[in-house]
């Protein structure tokens, strides 16, 4: 609730004060612990809405078992929720009296859209609650509005990319900053196409890498927490330069420094979206 006339920053609209960068996880947790319940191994299924929640997050992860897939990014963007309105939309005004199958087949292809349906299946009931639905949804709609604002004044987009073994999910963030053209870019850094990834591996500890491309000249940083992992990476930096100039690159800077792992291994990249300072609004009640 806001009292009268109190202004309120963009972050005191997400209901915990900021964006977990897991927006998937405790969904996932929740159905990880279902599928060991005595409840689901009695009946030896889950409800169908959370079977096809779990088969569509198998899906859009990557997997170490898995052949690379060049779409991957495209199949991870389109089923992540994250272009669930837009999807609905686009089938309802242009599919004609045929766009409400397609909304129902949509449903199926959408983490969103499943959990939604989720909320109106019997079966659930008894088994998971429609609370724990209900913030999923909710984490989902301020991960969207997150990308959203950081998409319209910054040019950028967040994406978590799911990674599973076996039953076992982890999460890589990938925050894309979108090029400026010439008119709108004040420096050089601002007509960069820059790409910084984090992820936590099992072997190698917390890693991030940060890359920026402009006219096809290329620099990546490498951020570890182990000092052996460090030189393992610099061993592998003249490979790494020649693979890239065979795929038409010039390459600029590698370099890999150390971090401390307590600051590392708490890296968001949500942030990088949204000035929360910047955006208050005043509500009147």
């Amino acid at each position: 609730e806001v009292g009268s006339g109190e202004p309120v920053g963009l972050s005191s609209l997400f209901k915990r004060g900021d964006i977990d960068g897991n927006v998937y996880q405790s969904f996932i947790d929740l159905i990880t612990s279902l599928k060991t319940s005595p409840h689901i191994l009695s009946n030896q299924r889950l409800p169908e809405s959370i079977h096809q929640i779990w088969s569509l997050m198998g899906r859009i992860s990557l997997a170490p078992d898995r052949p690379p897939d060049l779409r991957f990014l495209q199949t991870l963007t389109e089923g992540s929720g994250l272009l669930w309105e837009n999807k609905l939309m686009k089938a309802l005004l242009f599919a004609g009296l045929t766009g409400r199958n397609q909304a129902q087949a949509l449903l199926k292809q959408d983490l969103k859209g499943l959990a939604l349906g989720a909320l109106k299946d019997e079966g659930i009931k008894g088994v998971i609650s429609s609370e724990s639905i209900t913030r999923f949804i909710d984490s989902l709609e301020q991960f969207q509005l997150a990308n959203s604002v950081g998409l319209e004044e910054k040019g950028k987009l967040l994406l978590v990319i799911p990674m599973q073994w076996d039953d076992v999910f982890k999460f890589a963030q990938l925050l894309i900053g979108l090029p400026r053209d010439d008119q709108e870019a004040n420096s050089k850094d601002e007509k960069a196409l820059t790409l910084s990834l984090f992820l936590d591996m099992s072997h190698l500890g917390p890693i991030r890498v940060d890359c920026s491309v402009v006219d096809r000249a290329i620099r990546i940083s490498f951020l570890v927490c182990s000092e052996k992992i460090q030189v393992f990476l610099n061993s592998l930096k003249s490979d790494l330069e020649n693979q890239l100039e065979r795929h038409g690159f010039s390459v600029r800077q590698i370099t890999c420094r150390f971090e401390k792992q307590h600051i590392l291994e708490k890296t968001s990249f949500v942030d990088a979206l949204v000035d929360y300072e910047e955006h208050r609004v005043s509500v009147m009640i």
